[in-house]
């Protein structure tokens, strides 16, 4: 489909009074190299680009349109639509259970042409369908998940308004393969409906020790200085993209070094992660009930 030119400049973003039309959004993806055949998992929050100037299906679908329309038929657009479901203890419905990961995958995720995969925790959406990549495994992070077929296909990963920091669910992956000791194996048990059918599953994944303060900003700078992070301005925000081997390969030698990379690692926070390293790996059990304590003391102190 070929946009006509008064729709290519038809304002979807208010930015300092001037708009933010599809034409830039095209603009802005041909800056950051994005082609035909291209695979996307694509993070997003648009609400940083401006003020919506036109209604909500004219913004999403002209959005998710130029997306499809700069990797082409051939291609493929991968939405995360997590629901951390089973962690929520709630049923996964694969057709209907809302993603919890902003407006436009939730859009992207309901369109026809558009299928889901079955992890309860971390669903992604994808157009167009592929059998062989929505076969994901019970994992969100091995070898069977979706992160690594995004490597095994050599994708890209888009940040749409959103920052690294703050979305890149893909370090996990390279975190699981390193085995950090500063995140754990934790089994979800659940309901998953699908269509009519419903049944009993689980889903598996790694997950950080509360008392680990995350922080990726360091990473962050780390990759734009190697020229391996890329951004393009559009209104108020930016767009970003970075190949997802480059990641993978890059997050596993700042781990070799350094295996608290992605953590807050300075003054009292750098003595508390060395005093911790053998406590996790001696022992587990303390780990584990610090773990719950925390937790405890944590969702008390939530309103």
């Amino acid at each position: 489909m070929v946009l006509s030119k008064r729709s290519s400049e038809q304002a979807l973003f208010k930015h300092e009074l001037k708009p933010v039309s599809l034409h830039d959004v095209y603009t802005a993806l041909h800056a950051l190299a994005i082609s035909k055949n291209d695979i996307l998992l694509v993070h997003s929050d648009i609400g940083l680009f401006g003020l919506p100037a036109a209604s909500k299906e004219i913004v999403l679908g002209s959005i998710i349109h130029a997306l499809k329309d700069a990797v082409g038929e051939k291609g493929m657009v991968i939405m995360p639509t997590f629901t951390y479901s089973f962690e929520r203890d709630e049923v996964f419905d694969i057709q209907h259970s809302r993603s919890r990961v902003g407006a436009l995958t939730e859009y992207f995720r309901t369109q026809k042409d558009v299928a889901r995969t079955k992890q309860p925790q971390h669903s992604v959406a994808l157009w167009p369908a592929n059998e062989e990549t929505l076969k994901v495994g019970k994992d969100s992070f091995d070898d069977h998940s979706i992160f690594a077929k995004l490597y095994n296909l050599k994708g890209k990963i888009l940040f749409f308004g959103v920052s690294f920091t703050k979305s890149c669910t893909f370090v996990h992956f390279p975190e699981y393969k390193h085995t950090v000791p500063y995140r754990y194996f934790r089994t979800y048990k659940g309901m998953v409906k699908d269509g009519n059918k419903q049944y009993a599953d689980v889903a598996t994944s790694t997950v950080k020790y509360r008392y680990f303060v995350t922080n990726l900003t360091s990473l962050e700078n780390h990759l734009k200085n190697k020229g391996l992070l890329k951004e393009a301005p559009l209104g108020m925000g930016t767009i970003g993209v970075i190949d997802a081997r480059a990641l993978y390969d890059e997050c596993l030698r700042v781990l070799d070094e350094d295996i608290y990379f992605y953590l807050k690692n300075d003054g009292f926070f750098k003595v508390f992660n060395a005093c911790m390293y053998p406590v996790i790996k001696h022992m587990p059990w303390l780990a584990r009930f610090l773990e719950i304590t925390f937790s405890l003391i944590w969702y008390r102190k939530m309103p």
